[in-house]
């Protein structure tokens, strides 16, 4: 099996399949483990609770802060590899998408580490854990062709204190453009954040905190996420999270995945 990708899907795919005592490898272009967390800006942490982050086999030390700074995450990813002895080549980019012969049901697949050597190899399957945001986008915005300023992606962003006193345009408000523009402010930079369409603002309490409060019952985790995915989204917004009905999930001798919503 090639998993392409060492990030968090890369590493607990890999880690189930070692368990399962399935031949792994993990490759991935950065130069060290966990250089996909540790290379992005300074002011950077987990936007989601460190109870729903957690690995496989190896959960979260308990006095861990609840948004884990990407430094942290960074190293642990090193001591995670380390720790279930997985199979894991940095510096490393995985070509070619061809498939060999019908017969032998196995992939072609060109691993072209650093050091400028290539190595083929022909794995049955190959996972593709890439991510879905490692690929900056810039917008086709002509007039930024005119703009006498710098111009840069978010994930070229590293730390605020370059731009003190400064003006400073952030373009796009999801989590890393507001992440962005706070510390750009903390920093002392005046900042003006620009977005296409309206915003919905909702209380941070109980709101955000909903998603979680399933994990914090201390149900399996393969409950919580069956019954969190299993939910419609209109039903969702309908009907708001029942303590109760978590509570009795979790008592001893009554059935699980009894969500009824």
């Amino acid at each position: 099996m090639l998993v392409v990708g060492g990030g968090q899907a890369g590493l607990s795919i890999a880690a189930r399949l070692t368990q399962l005592q399935v031949d792994t490898l993990i490759v991935d272009r950065e130069q060290r483990i966990g250089d996909n967390w540790r290379n992005r800006y300074h002011a950077l942490t987990l936007h989601n609770q460190v109870q729903v982050n957690h690995l496989p086999y190896m959960p979260f030390p308990p006095n861990w802060p609840t948004y884990i700074p990407k430094d942290k995450l960074a190293g642990w990813f090193e001591a995670y590899v380390e720790s279930m002895e997985l199979n894991y080549w940095t510096a490393t980019e995985s070509r070619g998408r061809r498939a060999t012969t019908k017969a032998e049901g196995r992939w072609s697949r060109c691993a072209a580490p650093g050091d400028g050597t290539k190595r083929e190899m022909h794995p049955r399957h190959v996972v593709m854990a890439t991510g879905v945001s490692g690929i900056p986008n810039l917008p086709d915005i002509p007039t930024l062709r005119n703009f006498g300023g710098k111009i840069l992606h978010s994930s070229q962003y590293d730390d605020g204190e370059a731009w003190k006193g400064k003006n400073v345009l952030v373009i796009g408000t999801g989590n890393s453009g507001h992440d962005i523009a706070q510390d750009l402010y903390s920093s002392g930079a005046k900042v003006t954040l620009v977005q296409r369409s309206s915003t919905l603002i909702v209380n941070i309490e109980p709101s955000a905190q909903l998603p979680y409060a399933l994990y914090d019952e201390g149900l399996p985790l393969e409950d919580c996420d069956l019954i969190t995915t299993s939910i419609p989204l209109a039903t969702g917004k309908e009907e708001p999270h029942s303590p109760d009905r978590t509570s009795e999930a979790a008592r001893p001798g009554t059935p699980r995945l009894g969500w009824s919503g």
